[in-house]
């Protein structure tokens, strides 16, 4: 009797055991492992002093930044953030997304992308929406959708562009009629008052001109001639600024 007590209570330890270890396993299959010494996990990735960022955004070129001062601050923001297994980027809004290249002074470089969170290579880096990331994905496309860089697209050889009429008319604009308008768009002012800008765009329902620039048959820049004082700009169908400057007596004259 007391050797089938024993017995009893070995299958019941035995029994516990079996269910314990499968709940531990089950438990960390479902687990997302963060990686806890930060440091020497970004030294893997930092091993050389980060010298350049080349980066891009859907239907723009590569931006080169060599800036070391803007290269190190965004490089000292992704370290302090914590680091897991890489987990899928969400790319439905493709025009949104900046992809690019950390070059680094050893000659390695390094793939990433920003959309709503920072990966690079199979790590991503803090929470998705995580200040340090929104900082750094804002100045980036601040770079690629300056004014200036803008320009360079009216002049991208790749590109066609389209201008329209208040009564539809549709007008090709050449290349040499496109220096001069980039040039103009170069020495418009941005609008930073909300007020002003709601009073323009309410004032204005019917823009005298509208410029498409398409590439590959898909319109990813409009910009919008509501009179001799403000035209603005747009990225896929997304306001970017309103402008003071006079593109409209040039398209006057011109077409």
């Amino acid at each position: 009797m007391k050797n089938n007590k024993y017995m009893y209570i070995f299958v019941i330890l035995f029994a516990f055991v079996v269910v314990l270890g499968i709940y531990t396993l089950n438990k960390s299959f479902n687990k997302v492992y963060f990686i806890k010494d930060n440091e020497i996990l970004m030294s893997r990735y930092s091993s050389s002093t980060p010298v350049k960022i080349v980066f891009s955004m859907k239907y723009f070129p590569p931006y080169e930044l060599s800036d070391s001062k803007i290269i190190l601050d965004f490089w000292n923001r992704l370290s302090k953030l914590p680091a897991y297994k890489h987990i899928a980027i969400d790319k439905n809004q493709e025009y949104d997304l900046i992809t690019g290249e950390i070059y680094f002074l050893d000659g390695s470089k390094k793939h990433f992308e920003i959309s709503n969170s920072f990966s690079i290579e199979e790590l991503s880096l803090g929470s998705s929406g995580n200040e340090e990331t929104n900082y750094i994905k804002s100045q980036m496309k601040a770079l690629i959708l300056s004014t200036e860089n803008i320009s360079k697209e009216l002049l991208n050889k790749e590109n066609e562009v389209i201008g329209f009429k208040s009564n539809n008319d549709s007008f090709k604009i050449d290349y040499n009629n496109l220096i001069e308008l980039a040039n103009l768009l170069k020495s418009s002012t941005i609008i930073t008052s909300t007020d002003e800008i709601g009073k323009v765009m309410q004032d204005n329902p019917n823009p005298v001109y509208i410029i498409a620039v398409l590439k590959e048959k898909d319109q990813f820049l409009t910009i919008t001639v509501y009179n001799e004082d403000y035209f603005s700009i747009y990225y896929s169908n997304t306001f970017l600024y309103l402008l003071k400057g006079d593109l409209l007596s040039y398209l006057k004259i011109t077409y």
